[in-house]
This record gives C-alpha cells, sequence and structure tokens, in this order.
C-alpha cells in the first residue's frame, strides 16, 4: 500500500491519502464499502488488505467470496448460474392468492365430479323409445295375428296383414339399434298363456298405448263383427300410444336412425288410425 501526501487548498500542511496497492490491483481485491472504527477516512487509518479468500474487519475482499469470508462455489468459464423458478407452494402466497388458488381448485374439482360431457351419437330418449317401442310392437303384431282365426271382416285382415308387414322389421330395427349402442333389447314375452301377448313386463304399464291383460283377453275371446270392432278400437288406441311415442322421440331424441324411425312410425300409423276409423264409422 503507497501513502501519497496530499495538501488540502488553504492548509499549510499535508494529508495523508491513501492509494490502492499495486499488488492489490494485480490480485483483483477491492475495498467494500465498511463501517467501524478501523475503516476509511473515518477512523483516519490506513485500512490492511485482508488475505486472499477472507475479508477484515473494513470489508476488504479478494473477489473470491462474499464479505463474510466464505469462498463462493467455483464455476467453469462460460458456465451460467442456474435460475430459480418461481415458488408455486401456498404458504409463499398471500393469504388473499392463497384463498384464489384454493378456489379455483374447488371449481375444477367440482366440474370433475358432474362428469364429462355427453359425446355419445344417441341420448337417453333414443335408448327410452326403442326399449318401449319394441314390447309395444310386439303386442300390435300379436292382435294382428288373432285376425285370421277370430272371423274378421276382409277389412280389418288386411289391415291386420299391413301391421305386421310394418312393425315386424321394425322390431328388428329397433334391437339392431339397441345393440349398436351397447343396450340390452327387451326379451320376447311368452304368448303360451296368452294375456298380455308380447307385451314385455313392466314396459308394458311405461309405454302409452299398450292393452292389459284383460282387453287382450277379451280381444281374443271376441269372434266376427263382435271382433272387428274391439280390434279397431283397441288398435287405434294402441297406434296412438306409438304417435305419442314417436312424438316425444322426435323432440328429445339424437340418433338420426332413432329420430328417422320415429318419423316413419307416426306416419305409417297416422295414416292406418285414418284407415280404421272408417269401418268404425259405418263407411
Amino acid at each position: 500500500m503507497t501513502v501519497v501526501a496530499a495538501t488540502r487548498p488553504g492548509a499549510g500542511h499535508a494529508l495523508p491519502r491513501v492509494s490502492p496497492d499495486r499488488a492489490a490491483l494485480r490480485t483483483g481485491r477491492r475495498p467494500a464499502v465498511g463501517r467501524g472504527r478501523a475503516c476509511g477516512r473515518r477512523a483516519g487509518r490506513v485500512a490492511i488488505p485482508a488475505p486472499a479468500g477472507g475479508s477484515d474487519r473494513c470489508g476488504w475482499t479478494d473477489g473470491s467470496g462474499p464479505r463474510s469470508g466464505l469462498r463462493a462455489p467455483e464455476r467453469t468459464k462460460g458456465a451460467k448460474w442456474p435460475r430459480q423458478g418461481p415458488d408455486l407452494r401456498l404458504s409463499s402466497l398471500g393469504p388473499v392468492s392463497a384463498s384464489r388458488v384454493v378456489c379455483a381448485l374447488g371449481v375444477v374439482f367440482a366440474l370433475a365430479a358432474c362428469g364429462a360431457p355427453d359425446n355419445r351419437p344417441y341420448d337417453d330418449a333414443d335408448v327410452l323409445f326403442a326399449t318401449e317401442m319394441i314390447p309395444h310392437h310386439r303386442q300390435a303384431v300379436a292382435m294382428a295375428k288373432l285376425a285370421t282365426g277370430h272371423g274378421a271382416s276382409r277389412p280389418v285382415q288386411e289391415v291386420a296383414s299391413q301391421i305386421t308387414a310394418e312393425q315386424v322389421p321394425e322390431i328388428a330395427q329397433l334391437q339392431g339399434m339397441l345393440a349398436e349402442w351397447g343396450q340390452s333389447a327387451p326379451a320376447a314375452a311368452s304368448t303360451d298363456g296368452m294375456p298380455g301377448m308380447g307385451g314385455g313386463g313392466e314396459l308394458a304399464d311405461a309405454a302409452p298405448g299398450m292393452m292389459t291383460d284383460d282387453e287382450m283377453t277379451r280381444l281374443e275371446a271376441a269372434t266376427g263383427p263382435a271382433f272387428d270392432r274391439a280390434f279397431l278400437q283397441m288398435m287405434i288406441t294402441h297406434h296412438q300410444g306409438a304417435l305419442t311415442m314417436a312424438k316425444a322421440e322426435l323432440a328429445d331424441g339424437r340418433d338420426p336412425d332413432a329420430t328417422l324411425m320415429a318419423q316413419n312410425i307416426s306416419d305409417a300409423q297416422q295414416a292406418s288410425i285414418e284407415l280404421m276409423q272408417r269401418p268404425l264409422a259405418g263407411k
């Protein structure tokens, strides 16, 4: 360390001025701003450089470590210090931010609990339509088969034949739709005991227009003109129930094949109702 004398203006004597030692400049050591009686001009003393790798009371350091005297980790030339990412722990957030995060997570979990969106090509209305229409059609076909052995008139037999020709293929199509959707089709009811022929158990009560066991027994017992009247009256009511089911499918159904069948059933059975009303009106 070299001491250079300096003269303060207006004074007659020289003040010592401290200049960095050449060896300190070569080693890269530099003085740090410090406080204390033994540091800087305030103490009026010359600071003594600290040994390499450490620091003295005045905060001198050789550039190899922090002021505490501990050596910093060495790094190779061109290497970069890693950057620390954001702290995502709730404990690092303020009260307001943490509450917002908790509320957001609650919304996410609530939406997940509601289930995924329904992306099926069909919906519950389609399944209900097919499931109820199958036993409905089966009962209509069973009623139509009675016409040939109970002395039905020719117009009634023609209506019965048309019902069988239209609804037997539709039953197969409805079964195919349910199979494609992964749904079970209702099993065919036994016709050995006769009452409710082709009914379908609980669906017989749910589907509109279905005949009861008592009504089916009465139709089976009728012959001739009595059979014609009972058949036409019951079948009109039966067809009107099918129109109600088709209307519900057209309003709420999603599958295009199911809605198309509902429209075809509606058109065909509406025309059949008008045809069956004529004999009852004496036309």
